[in-house]
């Protein structure tokens, strides 16, 4: 399932932000630098506070900021390949998906501050209505799966439906660039758990987001 995710965000979402030079995470899987840019950066990545303590998590997200700000092009190669050590339990699994929707909270503000100033045409067309997505998204499936069926007895189905339909157009696109791929399938497993379980991950993560622990180690 996580293979099939990579894929996704990798293969569409990296991709796409990659055409505008601006690829907002460049992934700790494999990630290459420039050492003339980052050095000069290092002390300041590795001292950075949210809200009075040290950020521990989003680290890779965090470095990709301070070489955006510094108006750096990064890119996406889909020609790179590389293995990373995924959660082995669903109890390590929502571990890093906390991790992972903190690091990307922090890191979002932290890059809102300069990305309107630097390029306003991502800015408007791609960053902030992703945030904004995101940001509504859990209450969205609030609406659609608890408060509307227990509420006003109203079936969730047009909602389950819709985003079966966004992963449909993601798989076949999928299907599209690697035909041998096997993972495809799963890009459904991960549409539903995201929707029934991860939408509302996002509120716990805020709640708890003065705790650094890295979660999974």
């Amino acid at each position: 399932m996580q293979a099939a995710y990579y894929f996704v965000s990798f293969s569409i979402l990296k991709a796409a932000e990659s055409t505008f030079f601006k690829v907002f995470c460049c992934s700790g899987c494999c990630s290459a630098y420039r050492k003339d840019i980052v050095l000069p950066i290092i002390d300041k990545w590795l001292k950075e506070k949210f809200l009075g303590l040290p950020v521990t998590w989003g680290d890779d997200r965090a470095l990709t900021n301070w070489v955006l700000k510094l108006n750096y092009d990064t890119i996406y190669s889909e020609e790179v390949r590389a293995f990373t050590i995924v959660p082995s339990t669903f109890k390590k699994f929502l571990k890093q998906q906390i991790r992972w929707k903190k690091g990307w909270f922090v890191n979002s503000l932290f890059a809102s501050r300069f990305i309107i100033k630097k390029d306003p045409f991502v800015a408007f067309t791609y960053f902030l209505p992703l945030i904004f997505v995101t940001l509504v998204t859990p209450f969205m499936a609030t609406r659609s799966l608890i408060y509307n069926p227990l509420v006003k007895g109203l079936s969730p189905m047009y909602y389950i439906v819709g985003v079966l339909l966004v992963s449909a157009a993601m798989t076949t696109y999928y299907r599209y660039l690697e035909r041998e791929n096997k993972y495809w399938p799963y890009v459904f497993v991960w549409s539903a758990i995201n929707m029934f379980i991860l939408s509302f991950i996002l509120f716990y993560a805020l709640i708890t987001i003065q705790n650094r622990k890295w979660g999974t180690r």
